[in-house]
């Protein structure tokens, strides 16, 4: 089936006012990844305690979170294209949405629970009680 100019548009228009929602979507995903990010240097006390290392860290992760927005919003216009080629009825187009929101607004946070979790789990048990040498 070809779709026609005016469906084109219409499609166009229709993932175009949904981008603000996409975008508002992975700065709110930043904003909490950055304070897990945070959380991770606070538990290393020593790179927490240091304020240059924990600038760095921090542009560090605004620049990659950055890329990461710009790449994401790139894959996002992809939806469009999917959008024409395939869709014979609207509900694949609320499926693509949601599933390439989801994904690009949890894929940060839960990399970053999963390193925090690995981190809290490695880090022995009252080692505050345990003699220095």
């Amino acid at each position: 089936m070809l779709i026609n100019n005016s469906d084109r548009l219409d499609i166009n228009r229709w993932w175009e006012t949904k981008r603000l929602e996409y975008n508002k979507g992975l700065l709110i995903s930043g904003a909490f990844s950055l304070v897990f990010a945070w959380f991770t240097i606070a538990l290393e006390e020593s790179a927490f305690m240091n304020i240059a290392a924990t600038l760095i860290i921090t542009i560090a992760f605004v620049v990659f979170y950055g890329l990461y927005m710009g790449i994401t919003n790139l894959l996002y216009s992809l939806g469009s294209t999917l959008d024409i080629a395939f869709n014979r009825k609207h509900n694949l187009r609320d499926i693509l949405f949601s599933c390439g929101y989801w994904l690009s607004v949890l894929a940060i946070p839960v990399i970053l629970l999963i390193t925090i979790a690995i981190m809290i789990i490695s880090i022995p048990q009252h080692s505050y009680l345990l003699p220095t040498q």
